[in-house]
């Protein structure tokens, strides 16, 4: 997608990661496939894609990404663990990539 992205527009300036699934889960009853469906779609999604557009955003003027969390992020769902540690740690992500890359203009 992003190597499509490149070649098509020479860069890129915004990027939005808006993917979210959940499903109701006592903690003991979760499959590990759907801890992983969960984080898979709701955090690692994200991180490669930011991965990815960094990329492709580098010399761009003022580029963004905007990555979009829950309420869940800050306060607890019972019977959703993995969806409120995907946003929790989806928050975390953001606020860390938000550090890492202001000022970046080399």
């Amino acid at each position: 997608m992003f190597k499509t992205i490149g070649e098509s527009f020479n860069g890129l300036d915004v990027l939005v990661n808006n993917a979210g699934i959940q499903n109701r889960y006592r903690i003991e009853e979760m499959p590990l496939e759907e801890w992983s469906r969960v984080i898979g779609v709701n955090l690692r999604g994200p991180f490669l894609c930011s991965k990815y557009a960094v990329r492709l955003m580098e010399g761009r003027e003022n580029p963004s990404i905007i990555n979009i969390t829950s309420v869940h992020e800050t306060f607890p769902k019972p019977y959703y663990v993995h969806y409120s540690a995907s946003k929790g740690g989806l928050g975390m992500m953001t606020r860390t990539l938000a550090l890492e890359l202001a000022g970046r203009g080399d």
